[in-house]
Parts: structure tokens; sequence; C-alpha cells
């Protein structure tokens, strides 16, 4: 009876561990995740100069085109709206593309522009300042916000690029360019287009470097006498913004 028992024991383990092996055997092993998306990266670092010489604040006295000598205390810019060109005509349009840059924040001088399809593109453009429709958009954050010391008020807008400092050719002794306006005479925004092969492989990512020449500001179209011009009015905002347009270039790509 006790060798009976035994058996029928052995049997329902035995049949226990068939159950047991084909579970197993069904169970189906999860799919490989294959991350199809192919898009990369591209990298801007921003570093700004006085003609050849890297700028430092407060520091290095320059002389601009004229002559004159200058000591730059604050050169803050918005970049805006950047859009790549690749050599099929396809244009990338970076979203919400608003960026800050600050000379006295390495943090800032720096930024990264995801979710670009690969390709061989040729041309990278943007606007120096902030757009018309962004002008009226009520309060907003992050580097568009008010309180960033680069706002005036809702009826005039955001300052779209700022240089100060300090020059004996001024009758004051200082410079303040604050340029701001976004229509007409006293439109402050101009737009920059820089050529330069670009080979963005899937997934990958390549780090632009362009240069900004704080001189240009006084320069190319227009020769500018700080002791003309050392506050900035609605007559020469223009002159200064035409001259800024082209402060911008690309050092290298890698």
């Amino acid at each position: 009876m006790v060798i009976f028992r035994n058996l029928v024991g052995m049997k329902k383990l035995g049949f226990l561990f068939l159950i047991v092996l084909q579970s197993v055997a069904c169970t189906k092993k999860p799919d490989t995740i294959v991350d199809s998306n192919p898009a990369a990266k591209i990298n801007i670092a921003i570093e700004n100069y006085a003609g050849s010489q890297i700028l430092k604040l407060n520091d290095i006295w320059y002389k601009n085109e004229n002559g004159d000598s200058l000591q730059i205390s604050v050169f803050n810019y918005f970049i805006s709206n950047i859009k790549l060109t690749r050599d099929d005509g396809f244009v990338y349009t970076e979203p919400e593309s608003y960026h800050l840059v600050r000379e006295n924040n390495a943090s800032t001088k720096s930024f990264t522009i995801v979710n670009v399809p690969p390709g061989n593109y040729k041309t990278i453009s943007f606007m120096i300042g902030v757009d018309s429709a962004h002008n009226v958009s009520g309060a907003q954050t992050g580097d568009l916000d008010p309180n960033s010391g680069m706002f005036w008020d809702w009826n005039t807008g955001y300052i779209m690029a700022k240089l100060e400092g300090k020059s004996p050719s001024s009758s004051g002794g200082i410079v303040l360019y604050h340029l701001g306006g976004y229509s007409g005479t006293a439109n402050a925004i101009r737009t920059v287009s820089l050529s330069k092969d670009i080979t963005l492989p899937d997934k990958q990512s390549k780090t632009i470097h362009l240069k900004a020449d704080a001189l240009e500001w006084f320069k190319t179209p227009t020769t500018i006498k700080i002791k003309d011009i050392d506050v900035v009015s609605a007559n020469s905002t223009k002159i200064i913004a035409d001259n800024y347009a082209d402060m911008f270039s690309i050092d290298h790509i890698d």
C-alpha cells in the first residue's frame, strides 16, 4: 500500500513538472527593442571677441574702427529662430528657439538643438533679437523672462542686444547701446546666415563653434565715432543694428 501511494505521488510530481516545462516553453520571449529614430544633435558653442582678442569684461581697453578706446562691461544678445538648411533643400527649425547669451554667464554661451534629422547641412541661420510675435505675447518664461534685464515694457518689447562700457571719447565717459524695437525704422532685429558644410550622421552630434565680434558694432557699413553716438537713440538704432548684423562667423565644427 505504501509503495502504491509513493508511485501515485511520483506520478503527480512528474505531471506537475511537465506542466511547468510546457509553460516555460510557451512563454514568448520579449521582442528586442530597436531605436529606429535616427535624429541627431547640433551643439552651439559661442565665444565673444573684441577684434582678434577674446572679450574680457571690465578688463582690457579695446580700440574700435575709428580709433576710440573702449572698455566693455556688458555684452548681451538674443539668438532666436535657428534654422538649419540641408543640401537637398530641407529646412529644420528649432522649436521655441530663443537663447539669451550673456558674456558674464558662461552657461548661456552654449546650448543644444535636439531631434535634428541627419544629413548634409550647408547653412545655419538665426535672428539677432526676438521676433515681433514674441514681443507682444504677454508674460513669458525662460530666456524670455521679462525680468532678465533685456526687456523694456509691453509696448516697446525686448532689448535685442546690449553693449555697455566706458570710453574717454564719450561726453559722459560711458557707452550705452541698448538696441530694441521690432518694426519700422527702429527695428533692431537682424537675420544672420552662415554657410558651412555640416555632415550630421544618424544619432550623432556635431558642435558649431561661433565667434561674435563686439567691435563689429562700430563698423561696416558705418564707422561709428563714440563722441557722436555714446547712447543709442531712435535715429541711431538702425545704424548700429546694421553693423552688428555681421558680427558672427563660424570658427570651426567638430
